[in-house]
């Protein structure tokens, strides 16, 4: 039941007929999908620290011209400016939940609140779990290796070899992963507590516009190819949508 609605701000259009509960845990079904979750995290995490490390021969040996074409087109050396950026950009998309739980909460529904958190563990620890794995699997070098070993390269490769561990961890782009997770998980929140809200475009816009700007700044800042940020994307996305889709009560 609806029991007030905040007088102005982000919910001021939003009417009580507006609102549904959208409770929807269920015991079986969150058993698996927490310990499924929380297993292919673990398991990410365990094989991308026990990635072989790489050497600074390796990075001085690299060539741009073994790099795929549509990714040798926008690649770049290290900056630090954008790369700071993209943390910003990415630490909005995953709080962009937000939005749905200050409407859920201003409803006092302490279930949908509930509910909320642990679809959003489950969509994330989903979407990071599978990143970790690639990541640790997959040996790519980042665009700002190959500059390495020029005069003008922000890093060297003995610097790099030493202290970068996640050097040849460029495939797919971790913060673009968490992004997309945070903006469509939003979205399909927002969707299925307030499915008549005049501001659900307005959120979706929203919170793809900040995941895309992380992907974007991730290929500025040398530290992805645009097929890593492309990757990223796609499984943020697609964890940020099947998780509350499974728990959606219409499914």
């Amino acid at each position: 039941m609806v029991v007030s609605y905040a007088s102005d701000g982000l919910y001021a259009d939003v009417s009580p007929n507006d609102y549904r509960d959208g409770y929807s845990l269920d015991l079986v079904l969150d058993t698996v999908t927490l310990s499924t979750s929380a297993g292919l995290f673990l398991l990410g995490k365990v094989v991308q620290n026990n990635k072989p490390a790489v050497t600074a021969g390796e990075i001085t040996g690299l060539k741009k011209d073994d790099i795929f074409y549509i990714d040798r087109q926008f690649m770049f050396d290290f900056s630090p400016a954008p790369a700071l950026a993209s943390d910003i950009t990415e630490y909005t998309s995953l709080a962009m939940p937000l939005l749905p739980v200050i409407g859920v909460a201003v409803n006092l529904n302490y279930k949908g609140l509930f509910s909320i958190t642990v679809e959003y563990a489950e969509s994330l620890m989903y979407s990071l779990g599978v990143k970790n794995l690639v990541k640790g699997m997959v040996k790519r070098f980042r665009p700002y290796a190959y500059y390495a070993g020029g005069n003008n390269g922000y890093y060297s490769p003995e610097y790099l070899a030493a202290k970068n561990p996640e050097t040849a961890m460029s495939f797919p782009s971790g913060h673009t992963t968490a992004a997309f997770t945070g903006a469509v998980f939003t979205g399909m929140i927002f969707d299925r507590y307030f499915p008549d809200s005049p501001l659900r475009i307005p959120v979706w816009i929203t919170a793809l516009t900040a995941a895309s700007a992380t992907g974007i700044l991730r290929v500025l800042s040398g530290n992805h190819y645009v097929t890593d940020v492309i990757s990223g994307a796609v499984i943020g996305s697609f964890f940020g949508f099947i998780v509350p889709y499974m728990h959606d009560p219409g499914f």
